[in-house]
């Protein structure tokens, strides 16, 4: 069994290969690739929950094997998946609707609940409307392209979640990336776009979700006013823990767990 030190080979290998593999050899060389190393990170793959994902569960490694662990691996950071009153609720909502609308809320997938939910939550934030999308990466990718077009600039953090890099990708829209949390270097950024370049929009975490550090959204939503930008935040890991109000009326917030 190879180990990261010995391994001359990791995933990003498997990835770029300019067209010249096909595309079930790639495949198979990656799965070969996992099968023989021992890495930790690859064991995850199999692993497997044996109960809910509460801040102690148990879990089946891939060899079988059945312990305990401390779960650190869940954004349900106030553990309301596991509240006896959460849990009572879904069961009430799945007796009325059954499990799921069986369609996308453009077709037949929207209830009173949703309407009411997103009232909540719009109340809650102190915002004017909200939206429920079903995950934090579908709502980065949605509303950025969405937002912005071919001709606008997205100016982003370079520590923003990887769905929101998606979601720039799909817009079409100029991708600039400031360093992480450098004002002065956004400032840059901003002071060099043409004026004809109208549509800006800056983005950025509240709490970035692999370092754990604040966007000083204050000094962001200065230098967006200043220079005609908008502003959306990604949210997700700061609902609920950092403050009684993370968002700010000048921005989108999007506040899904991914």
């Amino acid at each position: 069994m190879k180990t990261l030190d010995e391994g001359s080979q990791h995933f990003e290998d498997f990835l770029p290969v300019d067209g010249q593999a096909d595309i079930f050899a790639k495949v198979k060389a990656l799965d070969a690739f996992v099968s023989a190393y021992a890495g930790d990170y690859v064991a995850g793959l199999g692993m497997q929950m044996l109960g809910p994902a509460a801040h102690q569960t148990t879990i089946k490694e891939l060899n079988g094997d059945i312990h305990d662990v401390v779960m650190l691996g869940s954004n349900s950071y106030l553990a309301l998946t596991t509240h006896p009153a959460v849990v009572a609720a879904s069961m009430a909502a799945c007796e009325k609707y059954g499990y799921g609308m069986g369609a996308v809320s453009l077709y037949a997938g929207t209830t009173d609940l949703h309407r009411e939910l997103e009232a909540r939550i719009a109340a809650f934030y102190g915002a004017e409307a909200a939206i429920v999308i079903p995950c934090g990466y579908s709502a980065n990718v949605g509303v950025i392209s969405a937002l912005c077009g071919p001709g606008d600039v997205v100016i982003n953090d370079a520590f923003n979640h990887a769905s929101i890099f998606d979601g720039c990708r799909l817009s079409g829209a100029e991708v600039k990336v400031y360093l992480h949390r450098h004002m002065k270097h956004l400032e840059k950024i901003l002071r060099q776009l043409p004026d004809s370049q109208a549509g800006r929009l800056i983005i950025t975490d509240g709490v970035f979700s692999m370092d754990g550090d604040l966007a000083p959204l204050p000094q962001i939503l200065d230098l967006a006013e200043r220079y005609g930008a908008r502003v959306m935040v990604d949210d997700a890991h700061g609902l609920g823990i950092v403050g009684p109000r993370t968002s700010r009326p000048r921005a989108i917030a999007i506040g899904l767990c991914k």
